[in-house]
């Protein structure tokens, strides 16, 4: 059964970061195998609600377990994370990908470039220039993220490159006051 109201173009999934936190200390922690099976999970579902749907597996991001270490410090708290557990969750979003036929946007290289999952020797002065506290994105984490997102897409789906698409919105003085579904959601 389709659902009521137009499908989206395309489908983000960005998990797997808090996922990785180490099992005996946060509540967070999802166990691999699971997470593996969520993802599958929710591919499944978005297939079966919308067949057309264009998706990205996003990959967690590598964490700078130095800073994270530092600011859970300073919290009165303990490490939580360590990169080599957050890898593995990376890992397996793109195994899942290549099983899946999904395209993924593997993090590491985006922000580490094309040995960035397997040359740790520079990693702590990497992530500390998009990492605001060594697990969340700062200014410059985000943008590096953003145009990636729009640099995967485009090199995937050329036809989605927003130059190209058009405007779905309708002007303020073509609205249908008296039937707002109508305007704003048109049948193609």
């Amino acid at each position: 059964m389709s659902p009521p109201y137009p499908s989206p173009l395309l489908i983000t999934i960005f998990l797997g970061a808090n996922d990785a936190v180490l099992s005996d200390i946060h509540p967070q922690y999802v166990p691999l195998n699971q997470y593996s099976e969520n993802l599958k999970q929710m591919l499944k579902e978005i297939k079966t609600l919308h067949p057309n749907i264009r998706v990205i597996l996003i990959t967690p991001p590598p964490i700078n377990e130095r800073d994270w270490g530092n600011h859970r410090k300073s919290q009165n708290r303990e490490m939580d994370r360590k990169l080599s557990v957050t890898k593995k969750y990376r890992d397996t979003c793109i195994e899942i990908g290549k099983m899946e036929n999904i395209p993924t946007l593997d993090t590491w290289t985006l922000f580490l470039g094309p040995e960035g999952s397997t040359n740790w020797s520079n990693i702590e002065e990497s992530t500390a220039t998009f990492l605001i506290d060594g697990l969340h994105f700062n200014q410059k984490g985000n943008e590096i993220l953003f145009e990636g997102i729009i640099s995967f897409i485009e090199s995937h789906w050329p036809d989605m490159i927003a130059e190209k698409m058009g405007s779905p919105l309708v002007w303020h003085d073509k609205v249908d006051k008296t039937n707002l579904i109508k305007s704003f959601f048109k049948s193609s």
